[in-house]
């Protein structure tokens, strides 16, 4: 079973990349090779959180605020940006990458 607060971060990241309208293959395996090495998850649990994601009535804020670990924060934070950046970042993903890390209080040295 995926942790609540990895389920969220994925949210977020899938999210953000898709601020532009949709999460390109290049996002898509992006965040499935990230999620993958960063918490050992499996095929199945990729395709069950994109799936859970894609019907989820949640929103981004929603999302953000569900994950709460400091740390944890950082790392999606660092998987979004990556990932929204793979195809080009565009302004509405960057604008919700700015978003997310004034949620989270992050300095913008990080």
């Amino acid at each position: 079973m995926i942790d609540k607060e990895i389920r969220a971060g994925f949210y977020v990241c899938a999210s953000i990349c898709g601020q532009d309208g949709i999460i390109s293959e290049t996002e898509e395996l992006a965040l499935v090779q990230k999620f993958t090495a960063s918490f050992d998850l499996n095929e199945s649990e990729i395709e069950e959180l994109f799936e859970n994601f894609f019907s989820s009535d949640e929103n981004f804020d929603e999302y953000l605020n569900k994950v709460v670990d400091a740390d944890l924060r950082l790392l999606i934070y660092e998987i979004a940006k990556y990932s929204a950046a793979v195809d080009e970042l565009e302004v509405r993903e960057n604008i919700a990458l700015e978003r997310s890390r004034l949620t989270w209080g992050f300095d913008l040295c990080q």
